[in-house]
């Protein structure tokens, strides 16, 4: 039988409801495992072995930064030896950002790192949370899955392409771009397609933890009537990446000044990666003439990224103190 550790970082999966709404709650293992008692006795031993380490300060999603996604991987790394796959409980508001970039950071691991959490907390009346914790469970124990993937509401997803999608459903995250990787049927985890990263050489390098130093990097959205003098106050020196919304398949304003200016920001090291606004379907920058500008001007196509991968993607390069050639050439997630 497996053994999986589960790391429990925070989040409202282990909550309690306090006078000023729901706080931190702790003994999260043994509440854990009180509500995993409950469940029919075949799916109970169906379960594999598991610890937990518990974080003293649980993190609230919406205060996470990039130095906790990096403290998560090494923590991951610091274990890999001892367990056969690993389950990170997050908050949801910010989990599909950290299961992104724990993508990247842990892409030769070749053990399944399952992601997940809960829109309620454990205990609480039909709550999600103990679905979810059999879920990632069940898919961390497989010996045939290999990768950064969330477990939530019944399906499982790819780290790099899982986005919150609903605020309050116990179905709270969807991948627009990319197949469900598996699903909870007859009572049990069923793998679609077998998901292994490309880079599975047992090799991984994470973040620097603990000494982070996070690179300046910034999301664009553009809006009807952006101007370049908006733009310049954004697109500071001191940014060195810029995750750049943009409409459709890859249209931005025709306005010869916004494209010196992400011209200018490319000559000078800064990585801009363009994704669209649309959450389905992917970039075509060739097919309008403003897409061709963004790529004159050293704007990389991001395709189909989300983005959360897209960010994520460019703080890891830069915290690896890489060139910004090197990290252009590595950008695309098939060479990660």
């Amino acid at each position: 039988m497996n053994r999986i550790l589960m790391i429990y970082t925070g989040g409202t999966i282990g909550m309690y409801p306090g006078p000023r709404g729901l706080e931190p709650g702790h003994d999260f293992e043994q509440r854990a495992r009180q509500q995993l008692q409950r469940l029919p006795s075949k799916r109970l031993e169906a379960l594999p072995d598991f610890d937990c380490l518990e974080y003293n300060d649980p993190i609230d999603s919406s205060n996470a930064r990039p130095e906790h996604w990096a403290r998560i991987a090494h923590d991951v790394l610091e274990h890999r030896h001892s367990y056969d796959g690993f389950i990170i409980l997050h908050g949801t508001d910010t989990l599909a950002w950290t299961a992104a970039s724990l993508t990247w950071q842990l892409s030769g691991l070749g053990k399944p790192v399952i992601v997940s959490g809960a829109q309620h907390p454990l205990e609480a009346e039909q709550s999600d949370g103990p679905a979810n914790l059999e879920l990632a469970l069940g898919f961390a124990a497989r010996n045939d899955l290999v990768g950064v993937a969330v477990a939530f509401g019944g399906q499982l997803l790819r780290g790099d392409t899982a986005r919150k999608w609903d605020t309050h459903a116990h179905r709270g995250f969807a991948s627009p771009n990319a197949a469900l990787l598996g699903e909870w049927l007859q009572d049990s985890p069923q793998l679609h397609e077998v998901f292994s990263p490309s880079a599975n050489d047992g090799e991984c390098t994470p973040m620097p933890y603990p000494a982070v130093v996070t690179p300046h990097v910034a999301r664009l959205v553009l809006w009807p009537g952006i101007s370049a003098e908006i733009l310049s106050r954004l697109l500071g020196d001191d940014i060195q990446g810029l995750v750049l919304e943009v409409w459709g398949s890859g249209n931005i304003p025709e306005d010869p000044a916004i494209i010196n200016l992400l011209r200018q920001a490319s000559e000078r090291g800064c990585l801009i990666v363009a994704i669209s606004q649309c959450p389905h379907g992917t970039l075509q920058m060739t097919n309008y003439a403003t897409g061709h500008a963004l790529l004159s001007a050293g704007v990389i196509n991001g395709a189909d990224m989300t983005p959360e991968a897209a960010f994520t993607r460019l703080i890891y390069l830069l915290s690896q103190q890489l060139s910004p050639e090197k990290c252009r050439r590595q950008f695309s997630p098939s060479s990660a």
